[in-house]
């Protein structure tokens, strides 16, 4: 290598245009540097001569980035390091490729001792590289480096980082490889090379696809409550805005998922997203979080921060004014205009929604609306069969039957190969009575038909027992469970039937066997035994209303696991009803799923009897990638515990109908299908989520008369609805548990002191204490 590299003596020599002090940058050659390995200078360290290794004469790493032509890898070891020698033992296998010995340089650094030994890195390059590639290069040398025990300062990994030439010091070694060749990372690291540009044009991707969908999320904006009762503007600028929209507007550099703020020195990409929050690792960035994610910042504190420094009001008022509108009007006008309405229509007494006899007060009543279009392959055209044959025809649902009834005609033939995962699924359909649950079921069993995969369904099982005496004939079962949250209710309850207990334990253990084996029962009886089962495979599709559900949801079922292995799924809309629905299968979607069932079971001799899907070239980064998105804190943590499965489910189930390879769009579709799901449950969940039913059924009766005034209508107790009062008589129907529990809750709460009970014209009521 001829080409000589831009150097210059102390950290301060630069040449940069936007600097007082200007002194020109000097060039080195490889055999200069190697002169250096051999002679080290020994002077200061303010005066000691670095090497940046591109031939292009500037200090600034964006220039760089674009424009450097760079001729060597370099890695600094200055955190626990090994003994030079180690050091080059290792490096000598890491890049031993069996055909090649490949030239580097190690030596130790000004500040080393023999006890201490920190050093440098130099890996000549036969041809020059790009700075993109370079990056890349870079980031792949310290990560195998890593690997191999020694642990390299990331700092390397920036364009225009200063690398010091070997000056001696308290203690000098060096280790050299002279005689072999120039090493090139763009023939040996091919492949991870192109994995690593991938992932980067995967994160692109789920950056636009965060843009559509918060434009869409824009454009159907409604006034939202916070914590406190009041339109939430903070709420609904995360909602509609990306953590890295505010970024990149805000002159950030993206890499992947990896930011650079604009004031940036070192060029080092410091600040990181995770879960829509960002944290940086640079002091010199305005979001510095001091390490660590404390304190990571949403959308809304970043926007507070970047744009206007800090201050919140500020913030508000330009969000509300510029940034968030409803139906083309700003946000804040809207927000002032219904509370003057709200506050006109409260002084005169009719300032509450009126709610009629018997209805509820949800929790929470939040919805997120179902911004997914139909899956591709067959899975897609299974769901517009499902939704047109419908009666009710409904979104959500047809595309969760779509995927029921491909995990069930699939017989447990295929798994996604790596994390060797089956896929099975267990999904529930949450919606009012009468509003188009049952029309996927229907659908299912037909398509099961025209399959022929009519064996293994199911409209519910009694007992645990009862589901694996139906595995050991079959090995497949396909629950379609109706009242699911009646079921929830009754297993869950303290003193809920033993049967339903066992039935969910064994639902529990079953969800991830189809790779593996029951390993069966053994009871007093001995004709009661139940023997090992292989590969045993359960799909759930349930039905319950929202009001069912939530009855029979605690923190002990989201805790205990059993709730993230769901998929519940909610009614994306209400359409009109189609009073002739045509249920006739396509003949072309029934040749289509006679031909997958046929291949699943084994009819083609050439197939082994389980098939393994593969990822495409930068899919399964891609799957890694969102699922590291997949999650969020507080009370709702562990329904995401499962999410990164839920959504391997998914996508292996879309490319068993598309070709038989996953590709990134089915993990692409995969992803917002299941964070849709698990999303729309913790928000229908609420704020406060109970530990028993006992619990639930206080935090309801709280709610029921904490909003009184909702049941003004009231024709026997208007009058104290009107002025906030809860009467007993009406918790009663509102609550719609015997009278003897009704009694228990009401003791508890005025025992605790969390109400008051008094006497209001011969009417006992209660309130809030």
């Amino acid at each position: 290598m001829n080409s000589k590299m831009i150097s210059g003596f102390g950290q301060f020599h630069t040449n940069e245009v936007n600097k007082i002090i200007r002194k020109a940058y000097s060039a080195i050659s490889l055999a200069d540097i190697l002169t250096l390995v051999d002679n080290p200078q020994h002077i200061d360290k303010s005066k000691a001569q670095w090497v940046i290794p591109s031939t292009l004469k500037t200090r600034n790493f964006k220039i760089q980035e674009e424009f450097g032509e760079y001729w060597m890898l370099w890695a600094d070891l200055d955190t626990n390091p090994k003994t030079l020698a180690e050091v080059k033992a290792i490096l000598t296998e890491m890049l031993d490729d069996l055909c090649y010995v490949y030239n580097f340089e190690i030596y130790a650094s000004k500040s080393a001792r023999q006890d201490c030994q920190k050093g440098r890195i130099l890996i000549p390059l036969a041809q020059p590289i790009s700075g993109a590639d370079w990056l890349i290069c870079q980031e792949l040398l310290n990560d195998k480096l890593e690997t191999n025990g020694i642990t390299p300062d990331r700092k390397s990994q920036c364009s225009a980082q200063l690398c010091y030439l070997p000056n001696r010091g308290e203690f000098y070694e060096s280790h050299s490889e002279r005689e072999g060749l120039d090493f090139d990372p763009t023939t040996t690291w091919v492949k991870e090379i192109g994995a690593r540009k991938q992932s980067i044009v995967d994160a692109k991707l789920v950056l636009e696809t965060s843009k559509v969908i918060a434009a869409e999320r824009k454009a159907a904006l409604k006034l939202t409550l916070d914590v406190n009762g009041t339109p939430g503007t903070i709420g609904a600028f995360n909602s509609a805005y990306s953590v890295q929209e505010v970024l990149l507007d805000a002159g950030y550099d993206q890499r992947g998922d990896m930011f650079r703020h604009p004031n940036s020195e070192s060029g080092s990409y410091s600040a990181s997203v995770k879960s829509d929050r960002v944290h940086s690792l640079s002091s010199a960035d305005p979001l510095y979080t001091e390490g660590g994610g404390v304190g990571a910042h949403d959308a809304f504190s970043a926007f507070t921060i970047l744009v206007h420094d800090g201050n919140t009001y500020a913030a508000l008022k330009d969000a509300g004014d510029n940034l968030l509108t409803i139906d083309g009007e700003p946000w804040n006008r809207v927000k002032q205009r219904e509370f003057m309405q709200s506050k006109t229509k409260e002084e005169a007494g009719v300032g509450f929604e009126v709610v009629s006899e018997l209805k509820e007060l949800p929790i929470k009543n939040e919805t997120i609306s179902f911004d997914i279009q139909f899956p591709p392959g067959l899975a897609g055209i299974m769901a517009e069969y499902i939704y047109s044959s419908s009666r009710m025809p409904v979104r959500s649902f047809a595309v969760a039957g779509a995927l029921s009834a491909l995990a069930h005609i699939n017989d447990n033939r295929w798994y996604v190969n790596g994390s060797d995962t089956p896929l099975n699924l267990y999904q529930t359909l949450v919606g009012g009575t009468g509003k188009g649950k049952e029309d996927p079921r229907k659908a299912l069993k037909r398509l099961a038909v025209a399959a022929g995969r009519r064996k293994g369904i199911c409209e519910s099982i009694a007992s645990g027992p009862a589901l694996l005496r139906a595995l050991e004939s079959d090995q497949t079962v396909m629950m379609l469970t109706d009242e699911f949250g009646i079921f929830l209710q009754v297993a869950l309850a303290d003193k809920g039937a033993s049967h339903l207990k066992e039935l969910v334990k064994e639902l529990l253990t079953l969800f991830g066997l189809g790779r593996s084996f029951f390993a069966g029962k053994v009871y007093a009886d001995s004709k009661m035994n139940i023997p090992q089962i292989n590969n045993p495979y359960v799909n759930v599709l349930g039905t319950t209303t929202q009001l069912e559900l939530m009855d029979g949801v605690t923190s002990k079922s989201v805790n205990n696991g059993f709730l993230n292995r769901f998929l519940f799924v909610t009614a994306s809309e209400e359409n009109p009803v189609n009073r002739s629905p045509n249920i006739e299968i396509p003949q072309s979607l029934s040749a289509e799923l006679s031909c997958l069932c046929n291949q699943s079971v084994g009819f083609d001799i050439t197939l082994p009897l389980f098939q393994s899907l593969e990822y495409e070239d930068g899919a399964h980064d891609l799957m890694v990638q969102l699922a590291e998105q997949m999650t969020e804190p507080g009370d709702y943590a562990n329904l995401w515990s499962r999410a990164e499965e839920q959504m391997i489910r998914v996508a292996g189930l879309l490319a068993i109908g598309d070709g038989c390879v996953i590709k990134r769009d089915h993990i692409m579709w995969a992803y917002r299908y299941v964070t849709w799901c698990i999303s729309s449950l913790s928000s229908s969940l609420g704020a406060e989520l109970a530990e028993s039913q006992f619990e639930k059924k206080i935090i309801k009766a709280k709610n029921l008369i904490k909003n009184a005034k909702q049941y003004v209508n009231d024709s026997v107790f208007a009058e104290c609805c009107k002025l906030g009062y809860m009467p007993r008589g009406k918790l009663t129907k509102l609550m719609k548990i015997p009278a003897k529990e009704l009694n228990e809750v009401i003791e508890h709460l005025l025992i605790s002191r969390q109400v008051k009970e008094v006497d209001y014209k011969g009417t006992k009521i209660l309130h809030l204490s």
